[in-house]
């Protein structure tokens, strides 16, 4: 068999026009599957969906030769008209790019049609970072709530939801207020609650805790220990920091729901869990926090990164630094 129909289910390298190419779904099927050896499972999953709901509805009927830059540029189009991100629809253009290089190489495609549309523009647009009055106001709604101590150490630490949610007893030293991220989780549609790696190799770090950290999270332990105890055979126990209301993984998209609606009561709109990270690292960086630990504390993968997506808080830091300098020449 030609090293071009290599990747296509057996019997399909012939059941095409020679001239066009198999349909664009079973080529996208079979690029899955090729991709399944490379990405991993959290990216696999991401491609499966966006295949599933985007490329193969628009584009899966055509034959993989007769797909034209216009029918990429419409679809892309079509989904920033239904309301998609600019950073979702840049993502699908990615993918698509290397759906159709990769066919381009094997010599499926004469020419890969995704390189002649150019994606939106990236979104210049600045995160959402809580006011430290409504961090307080959110605390303050969360008081004597299970989502409480988790707010509490989301703000603090820094630490991403499934990092949070996938922390165990076992990883949290009160003597010396300290937590290791060594896991996180994420819910795959049809198979559940998967633990993970966590993102980076620097993702997996030891994470400073305050002492008003320590008494959130005793607290808690002592409250965990009560709810246990009362409900007896039903708890499920897996040694989690911040479960569900059993035991078991609390669910990403149940804890989304949980803080959409805590933060909508306490009057704080257009924001996410993922804008607690945000918040911690803007805090850090304006009380004068060096870059290098702040990108430690957050497990980025380099400071630069850091630097990067924090940007729009350092001027103020560069000022103050200015001033202390003049200070200490006075």
């Amino acid at each position: 068999m030609p090293r071009a129909y290599a990747m296509l289910p057996p019997g399909q390298e012939a059941s095409h026009d020679t001239q066009a190419g198999p349909l664009v779904a079973t080529y996208l099927e079979a690029w899955l599957r090729r991709q399944a050896l490379r990405v991993k499972e959290s990216t696999l999953d991401l491609y499966r969906r966006d295949v599933a709901l985007h490329f193969t509805p628009a584009l899966g009927g055509r034959r993989l030769g007769d797909v034209r830059p216009v029918d990429i540029d419409a679809l892309l189009t079509r989904l920033l008209q239904s309301g998609r991100s600019p950073t979702t629809v840049r993502r699908l253009h990615r993918e698509l790019l290397s759906a159709f290089e990769t066919a381009t190489e094997l010599g499926l495609m004469t020419e890969n049609p995704a390189r002649a549309v150019r994606p939106p523009a990236r979104s210049r647009r600045e995160m959402r970072v809580l006011s430290v009055d409504e961090a307080r106001r959110l605390l303050a709604a969360a008081a004597g709530t299970p989502m409480h101590p988790l707010l509490y150490t989301a703000l603090e630490t820094g630490a991403r939801r499934g990092e949070l949610l996938a922390l165990r007893w076992a990883d949290v030293d009160l003597p010396s207020r300290e937590l290791r991220v060594r896991r996180t989780i994420r819910e795959f549609s049809g198979r559940g609650i998967v633990e993970m790696e966590p993102k980076t190799h620097r993702s997996r770090r030891a994470v400073a805790l305050s002492a008003e950290a320590v008494g959130v999270l005793r607290q808690h332990r002592v409250e965990q220990g009560v709810r246990r105890l009362r409900l007896g055979a039903r708890w499920r126990e897996h040694d989690l920091v911040f479960p569900s209301g059993i035991g078991t993984h609390w669910r990403p998209s149940n804890m989304r729901r949980a803080f959409q609606a805590l933060a909508l009561g306490a009057g704080i709109e257009s924001v996410t869990f993922h804008t607690l990270r945000h918040t911690c690292a803007s805090l850090m960086a304006m009380q004068g926090v060096p870059i290098t630990s702040i990108s430690a504390q957050l497990g980025h993968a380099s400071s630069a990164i850091t630097y990067a997506i924090y940007a729009h808080v350092l001027p103020g830091m560069q000022h103050e630094a200015a001033s202390r300098v003049a200070s200490a020449l006075r």
